[in-house]
């Protein structure tokens, strides 16, 4: 088993699942509710009628590999479950093995 996580098409393959996890079932709930918020609002109509005008508030381009490290970071103060710190581990190496080999 370790040596299969260890390939690197095996990582690709978990960091996909991974993140597909984390968007689909834990970021898609707060989209959801950011989206009704925007209803409420009565602002929704207006980013679906004039989406060019509110492109530059809802879209960021400039991510860089360093940018997402220090996302992952956490304060040395913070407990973490054992398994979250084998995943950032794991999210780290792989953020850098795709930068050093131009992945990115």
């Amino acid at each position: 088993m370790l040596m299969f996580l260890l390939q690197v098409t095996t990582n690709d393959v978990v960091a996909q699942d991974i993140l597909t996890y984390e968007a689909v079932y834990k970021v898609s709930k707060l989209l959801d509710q950011f989206r009704e918020g925007l209803k409420t609002l009565r602002i929704r109509k207006l980013i679906q009628a004039f989406p060019e005008e509110f492109a530059g508030l809802f879209t960021y381009t400039g991510l860089e590999p360093s940018d997402v490290l220090d996302a992952l970071s956490i304060h040395r103060d913070v407990v973490l479950q054992p398994g979250y710190t084998i995943v950032l581990s794991f999210f780290h190496r792989y953020i850098q093995e795709c930068n050093e080999n131009g992945k990115y």
